[in-house]
């Protein structure tokens, strides 16, 4: 490495792997039919010893072809990364959040086996292209070894940084600011199962910022004292438009027309909910903040790009009750922090998971130039771009994702997504001179009252646990209905041919935890409003739903 790049970054990837107890050697399943990779073979459900098979493949991967690795260029004994020592190497967990999907589980073979739940992670790299080929051969290495695939639980993670140091204010801002304003362009590259989940939440959406918090209330509630950093910008922010993007620019022959990939749905109940309590008795929001809706883009942007410091950053990219939200950054509670643990890194949570070495290679550089380009950009021109992503919000056949990459020199990067995402929606690119539309159903804006309820079973662990959330029972049904799920009544005499299983370890303590779906018919269930009720239900709500004892 002649120079030292800007930038690091770091992945983790998680995913389901096959396993079989003993030496049997099963049919595949037709998903992975074409795969290479093996089940893991091991004895009695020992979770170590299948860590330490998928450790030594990538230790194998990556020896002799080591990338610019943080930790290698800095001085032995440097106390000031401490906090990267436990990332020396390529690691291995085991990861139980990354679930089988009911659809995949009954699919021909995928019984024959045991699936797992993992998640890889990577040191530490500077962003160089010596870097990007290590992820490159690992990844690969991993998934021609093993019996693998990405579900749409499984995610991507991608860490931005700056090596050993922590991410300067003024840079801060710039990212902060323009994720915000990029985070529902962005959202159409990503599956649904990623877009709508509560461990990686739109900013945009459901943030603090979103709920137009001001910064000296922030500051106020978090005890921090005065500024001591300029502030970049002090000018009112202009209100106009640029120039609408003319054909998309050097992307050449696109998949996907534009404005056709779904984004965002905005939940208003969610919104509330979301907002922090001790705010409600503010005598103020933000100028142009409304109470049940996300504050403008460009009014986001520039609070943001105002901030007096980086944990007042940290607290408007949060919201109550979802700390880690798409773009996480949890880890800035205060640039001068003396913990020698705390990560510096700001993470990228919710781009769609996946054991394809190009596309983890191709999202983790989108990752770093999203940063990147918002950090050194001239000021005019990342506002310019700040305000085309606020009309692409609204209007995404005028300007889509596929031109911001292609704006920012990721060209090939969106052409490897693309094909990433006409997979994910089950496209076959046969034909490559075919371009696709995507035929979208409208999105209900009222509440239906005579569906049928999605209820989530398990045994009670505490008290008012058997309680759910009326609205999300409701909707559920709606939901899966629009993405063409048969939610219709359980026929008379069904029988499930086998049990679902956690595919976790079976220990005593967890079986609580593991719950069934069920749908509940009007006359099967009961509602509270009960304030007793109500406080042990997420999220919040005013009408509790649970179903009737002899139904139950």
């Amino acid at each position: 490495m002649s120079e030292k790049p800007l930038s690091s970054f770091g992945v983790e990837i998680e995913f389901l792997a096959a396993v079989i107890m003993g030496d049997d050697q099963p049919p595949k399943p037709e998903r992975l039919k074409a795969s290479k990779g093996r089940p893991i073979y091991v004895e009695n459900h020992n979770v170590e010893e299948m860590l330490d098979q998928i450790r030594q493949v990538m230790q194998d991967a990556a020896e002799g072809h080591e990338g610019d690795r943080v930790l290698d260029s800095l001085s032995a004994g440097d106390r000031n990364a401490n906090h990267l020592l436990e990332y020396r190497n390529w690691a291995a967990k085991l990861d139980v959040s990354v679930d089988m999907p009911f659809a995949i589980e009954d699919e021909k073979h995928m019984d024959n086996y045991w699936w797992y739940g993992f998640e890889i992670t990577s040191p530490p790299l500077w962003a160089t292209e010596k870097s990007y080929q290590e992820v490159h051969r690992v990844i690969e290495a991993v998934s021609e070894r093993f019996l693998i695939f990405a579900p749409s639980t499984a995610g991507l993670h991608v860490h931005y940084g700056r090596g050993k140091e922590w991410i300067p204010l003024k840079d801060l801002r710039r990212i902060a600011a323009f994720l915000y304003a990029a985070d529902p362009v962005l959202a159409r590259l990503h599956a649904s199962d990623r877009r709508d989940n509560i461990h990686c939440l739109s900013n945009r959406l459901y943030s603090s910022m979103a709920h137009g918090i001001p910064p000296d209330d922030v500051r106020k509630y978090l005890g921090q004292p005065q500024p001591g950093e300029p502030i970049e910008l002090n000018a009112e922010p202009d209100l106009g438009l640029g120039a609408p993007a003319g054909e998309r620019f050097n992307i050449g022959k696109s998949i996907f027309q534009r404005g056709i990939l779904d984004g965002y749905h905005f939940n208003r109940n969610l919104f509330k909910q979301c907002m922090h309590r001790w705010a409600l008795g503010l005598p103020r929001l933000l100028p142009g903040a409304e109470r049940d809706r996300p504050l403008d883009v460009h009014l986001g942007a520039y609070t943001l790009l105002s901030c007096p410091d980086a944990p007042t950053i940290r607290f408007l990219n949060q919201t109550l009750g979802y700390p880690r939200m798409a773009y996480n950054f949890e880890h800035y509670k205060g640039i001068d922090s003396i913990d020698p643990d705390l990560k510096r890194t700001i993470e990228f949570r919710q781009p769609t998971g996946t054991v394809n070495a190009d596309e983890v290679v191709a999202h983790a550089k989108v990752c770093v130039r999203l940063a990147d380009y918002a950090s050194t950009a001239p000021l005019n021109e990342l506002w310019k771009l700040i305000l085309d992503l606020q009309e692409s919000e609204e209007n995404s056949e005028w300007f889509d994702v596929f031109d911001l990459l292609a704006e920012l020199g990721l060209e090939k990067e969106a052409e490897v997504i693309e094909r990433q995402k006409a997979t994910e929606l089950g496209i076959k690119l046969d034909d490559p001179d075919i371009i696709y539309e995507i035929r979208k159903k409208p999105y209900p804006e009222s509440m239906i009252d005579d569906l049928p309820l999605a209820v989530f079973l398990n045994r009670p662990r505490k008290e008012g646990d058997e309680w759910a959330n009326s609205e999300v029972c409701r909707r559920l049904p709606e939901y899966l209905s629009l993405c063409g799920v048969d939610t219709d009544p359980v026929r008379e005499n069904y029988e499930r041919t086998c049990v679902y299983r956690c595919e976790g370890m079976d220990l005593e303590k967890m079986r609580d935890s593991r719950f069934t779906t069920v749908t509940a018919e009007p006359g099967e269930f009961e509602e509270s409003t009960d304030a007793e009720v109500l406080k042990h239900v997420t999220p919040m709500t005013h009408v509790a739903v649970r179903l009737k004892e002899d139904v139950a």
